[in-house]
This record gives structure tokens, sequence and C-alpha cells, in this order.
């Protein structure tokens, strides 16, 4: 099974996070520019979550700058959360029971299936965000600062140029 987001061609030869069973992708037209294919992939996962709810640039622009901010995009399962090896994974943490391209806490969000997977991880950040006051219209980093609740709440501004583009590149 392809990962992702796949729009290449399959390559059973490359080596993935998940097991013999995962096909990497090369040569992915769909890969963002600066981005990797698996970084790419996460961000459209993220793009479809915002779509499937109906939501609007501003909604991308908090999901990617989360996304940005607290993984580089990337899907981490943690050394501390055992059943977060059972999914697909690109790096491995130990920042407390955080997992996925979100860091969600598995304390908050106990669904590790959704939290391992980036659109169901944006879907679970998304339905967080739609309940802050104001979000429509509201500075994207406080935005993400008031979901995530981060102990950097600073860190996030530095990644809204980035959104902004890769939102751009798929469609928002």
């Amino acid at each position: 099974m392809p990962t992702l987001g796949c729009g290449g061609y399959s390559d059973p030869a490359n080596l993935c996070p998940g097991g013999a069973e995962v096909q990497c992708c090369k040569n992915n037209p769909a890969k963002l520019s600066g981005y990797s294919a698996l970084q790419s992939a996460h961000a459209r996962q993220i793009g479809k979550a915002v779509s499937a709810m109906g939501l609007n640039r501003q909604a991308c622009l908090a999901a990617i700058t989360t996304g940005l901010t607290e993984a580089s995009l990337l899907n981490y399962a943690n050394s501390g959360v055992s059943a977060s090896y059972n999914y697909l994974y690109d790096a491995v943490s130990n920042d407390y029971d955080s997992v996925g391209v979100f860091q969600q806490r598995v304390t908050y969000y106990p669904n590790v299936a959704n939290d391992m997977n980036p659109q169901a991880a944006a879907t679970a950040f998304l339905k967080q965000m739609v309940n802050v006051s104001g979000w429509q219209t509201m500075d994207v980093g406080k935005l993400c600062q008031a979901v995530q609740r981060s102990a950097y709440p600073d860190r996030y501004d530095a990644n809204v140029g980035r959104a902004s583009s890769i939102c751009s590149a798929i469609g928002f």
C-alpha cells in the first residue's frame, strides 16, 4: 500500500516506516517546493481535512502552521507510546506522550490511530479550533496557541509565512 498522499509510482525496494507492506514513492509530482515527499503528503492530508470540514484559508493556515511548528510536517511516533509504532511514522520523539504531525498528547487525544493519521489528527485539531471564539479573524499564531496550549506560544509566528505558501500551493 502506498504512503499517504502518494502521487508518484510505488517503489517496494525503498524502506519506509511502518513495515514491509508499506511502499514508498519516487518522483512524486505532488511534492511541494522546499518540502520532502512525506512532508508534502502530510500537508495535503491536512488540506483534505480542512476541505472535508468546509473550512477556509484561515483554517488551513492554522493547521499547517501548527504542523510545521510542532513536527516540521513529519509524523512522529513516540518512544513512550508503544502503540504509536503500530502506524506509519517518519521519525521518533520522546516528548511526553506527544505523537503525530500535530504532536497531540495521547493524554488528551487518546485515539492513537487517529493521532498518527495526519488527516484524522488535523480533523481533531480543526474541531477544537472552530470552538475558539473569533478564530476566523484571529492572528494565526495566537489561534494555533489557543488550540495547542503550547509551552512555547511564540514559536508559531515564525512559520505562518511558510504555511501561507503551502496553503496556496494546495488550493487555499
